[in-house]
């Protein structure tokens, strides 16, 4: 196998690793990796999981080993699979890594999931979201994503957006994740979107964290309506290309979120719900490929109903949150 089967060609000076497409327990092991070749320097866009090993330096000193070029990382968002390897950037590489000011402890920390930091968003036990007590969540996602090398120095994009000079400007579209970024050229209309949909689940939004938030992907989707890119690229999946498709991936994005309140609105107000009652009513509409990922973004809906006051909630025993109109 050679490097060059896992790179493609974005737009001039723009480069795509899409990482080998290894799996454990089904979980996706690293996101994909943008390569911007700017006039100050070379730009990382997110630096995979624990599972590309050697890859993406590899790749970097591959491509740009006779340039005395300096690396910069920034990233999209703080989770695993598009962190692990910013401390192979800043050794093998002598790179600088950037995150917003938001997503800082998360990139620094490198773990996993922070469920300390995750938990006061929750509206429902833990268990009830991961149908699992956490020990076990904790150690299968160890297991499966691995833990990336502590940082020791991190740069706010808010002071310097573009280090590399490659024409990229970040875009706050949070939603997914506490403090996620993506990246826009207004020239080409090449936009780096991070875990904003997934083109492998019917475009969905991605909305598969505790802190996820229903209303901020709405707004970050909105915004990206109003950019008008011609290219996506996302987190994971293939690019999504022209204009035309771009706005009607996104859209049915839009609708996927509309349509997913509405629906858990009207369950909620015809009869008293929990979290499991909606996660089964509901398969098969295109909002997870899988229990956990779909009560996550049902958890979404109901911390905004709950914040709007249009439901109400009590605890109904053990592991057990029950929702009614209001």
């Amino acid at each position: 196998m050679t490097i060059e089967q896992y790179l493609s060609q974005i737009d001039q000076g723009v480069i795509l690793l899409t990482p080998p497409r290894q799996r454990f327990l089904q979980w996706r092991r690293s996101a994909n990796i943008v390569i911007i070749d700017g006039s100050s320097g070379v730009t990382v866009i997110d630096s995979g999981g624990t599972s590309l090993g050697g890859l993406l330096t590899t790749t970097m000193k591959r491509l740009y080993g006779n340039k005395d070029s300096q690396v910069y990382c920034q990233h999209t968002h703080g989770h695993i699979d598009h962190i692990a390897g910013s401390s192979r950037i800043v050794k093998d590489l002598g790179g600088s890594i950037y995150a917003s000011r938001d997503a800082v402890p998360y990139v620094l920390e490198q773990t996993p999931i922070n469920m300390n930091r995750e938990r006061p968003h929750m509206v429902v036990s833990f268990r009830e979201l991961f149908s699992a007590p956490a020990w076990f969540v904790n150690g299968v996602i160890r297991l499966s994503m691995g833990k990336g090398r502590q940082l020791s120095d991190i740069h706010l994009l808010e002071d310097d957006p573009d280090p590399g000079e490659t024409g990229f400007r970040p875009i706050p579209l949070p939603g997914h994740h506490i403090g996620h970024t993506g990246f826009f050229n207004d020239e080409s209309g090449v936009l780096v979107a991070g875990d904003l949909i997934d083109p492998r689940h019917k475009m969905k939004p991605v909305l598969t964290s505790p802190s996820s938030k229903w209303s901020e992907m709405k707004n970050a989707l909105e915004t990206v309506v109003a950019l008008q890119p011609k290219t996506i690229i996302p987190g994971h999946g293939d690019p999504i290309v022209g204009r035309a498709e771009v706005s009607s991936s996104v859209q049915r994005a839009v609708k996927t979120l509309d349509d997913s309140m509405d629906y858990v609105t009207e369950f909620i107000d015809s009869r008293p719900a929990c979290l499991h009652d909606l996660s089964q009513s509901m398969i098969g509409m295109g909002i997870g490929p899988g229990t956990v990922f779909r009560n996550m973004f049902i958890h979404s809906i109901l911390a905004e109903l709950l914040r709007e006051c249009r439901v109400s909630s009590h605890d109904e025993g053990r592991n057990k949150t029950v929702f009614t109109g209001s």
